[in-house]
């Protein structure tokens, strides 16, 4: 009994470790109270002062403030600081996404030597992480998406999943397409009823909110979407997609030529492992949460270039890492050098998003940019880190070997 507790002790301080040396990274990139702007940015500040400029205001360039989500605003409203307010929300909303990754990547029975490069990699993969640095509701619009995979992971009530879709809805207009993804999960398991009724409430707060738009003499951003759909290129998901495996330094058709290969001999090598990977049922959910909205929102809205792209697919990034761990997880399981191989290639390519941030990280250092006194406690941090692997934990170099081998 004394091992157990030691061991969830052990477990808990490198937990509370990882936290704060990715937090601390996030916090070289920005420091205390600043975050970057963007035009949008500005939107939701304005919006933010008063019911009133929300519902009848317009931007510079003439929009209506309703064609911004209001969660985000009406969260502003109570801050003079407007910078400090978004600074803290998305704080908050990093450290939840890291431990929500904990949570899900433990429901996966994840062993500690992938669980640990699972949370790291997906929190250092640079666009992810870059989402945090401005003042926009895609900090908490991750957290939320992890929040209702968790509810849905947990078969947490009707009431609980149809709220955190109609948060996530609130916080982005995007967000209806979690209403797919809920009632697709319900569909999947044959709960129709609670499925259509999924349906009935997101048509039911799209239209609701189309009428308070046009009520206001504002055009609904997804009207704008279904009528001018055919201007919009797609190419650039493809892009945005392929450079989160493979450097973007690499042309477009190369990239996506490597990613169908790579995927078609590794589909080959471990077919064996597939069927168990593919019947297992949180697999399952976490593929239904992200290609459900990562295909509504392709299929519905286009974006302007790579960096937009991007942005709007790197919210469902983290699911995506956990279902490439859990695959790993499955493929450790069967044992042999196949299983060795594949582990260390995937240890290997670690490096390159890794890399990636460390990379800007030293940039905006470079430039002075970034919170130079943060990269003290960075070190020691890691230092830290790397006494609890050596001194009572069972992440070890030993542990680990001996789970590759």
């Amino acid at each position: 009994m004394s091992n157990l507790t030691d061991s969830f002790k052990s477990r808990q301080l490198w937990d509370i470790l990882v936290v704060l040396f990715l937090l601390i990274i996030a916090m070289a990139f920005v420091p205390y109270g600043k975050l970057n702007l963007t035009y949008d940015s500005y939107d939701f500040m304005a919006a933010s002062e008063s019911v009133d400029i929300y519902v009848h205001g317009k931007n510079p360039e003439g929009f209506s403030y309703l064609t911004r989500s209001p969660l985000l605003p009406a969260y502003l409203y109570f801050f003079d600081n407007k910078i400090l307010g978004a600074w803290w929300l998305n704080m908050l909303s990093l450290c939840g996404s890291i431990l929500l990754i904990f949570k899900i990547g433990r429901a996966l029975n994840l062993q500690d030597f992938l669980l640990y490069p699972s949370v790291i990699v997906t929190t250092m993969t640079y666009p992810w992480l870059l989402n945090h640095f401005f003042l926009w509701g895609d900090a908490p619009f991750a957290f939320l998406i992890l929040g209702l995979t968790y509810c849905l992971i947990e078969n947490k009530s009707f009431s609980l999943i149809v709220g955190m879709c109609v948060l996530l809805f609130l916080l982005r207009k995007a967000g209806i397409f979690f209403f797919v993804s809920a009632s697709a999960w319900y569909l999947f398991n044959r709960e129709y009823k609670n499925a259509l009724r999924v349906m009935a409430i997101a048509f039911g707060v799209f239209i609701s909110w189309q009428i308070l738009e046009h009520s206001y003499q504002s055009t609904g951003t997804f009207l704008n979407m279904l009528n001018d759909r055919e201007l919009y290129e797609r190419i650039h998901y493809a892009d945005a997609l392929t450079s989160w495996v493979i450097p973007k330094s690499i042309p477009l058709y190369l990239r996506t030529l490597i990613a169908v290969l790579l995927m078609s001999v590794i589909a080959f090598i471990y077919k064996s492992v597939l069927p168990g990977f593919l019947k297992k049922r949180i697999n399952q959910l976490l593929m239904t949460v992200a290609l459900s909205y990562m295909i509504c929102f392709i299929g519905f809205s286009g974006a302007s270039g790579y960096l937009d792209a991007e942005r709007y697919l790197t919210v469902v990034l983290p699911l995506c890492m956990l279902l490439l761990f859990s695959f790993a997880h499955e493929v450790h399981a069967t044992g042999g050098i196949h299983a060795t191989i594949f582990l260390v290639a995937l240890m290997m390519w670690i490096i390159y998003p890794v890399s990636r941030t460390v990379y800007h990280l030293f940039r905006v250092y470079s430039t002075g940019q970034s919170n130079q006194i943060l990269f003290y406690p960075l070190i020691i941090n890691f230092l830290l880190m790397n006494l609890a692997i050596i001194f009572g934990t069972e992440f070890n170099f030993v542990f680990l070997c001996q789970n590759m081998i």
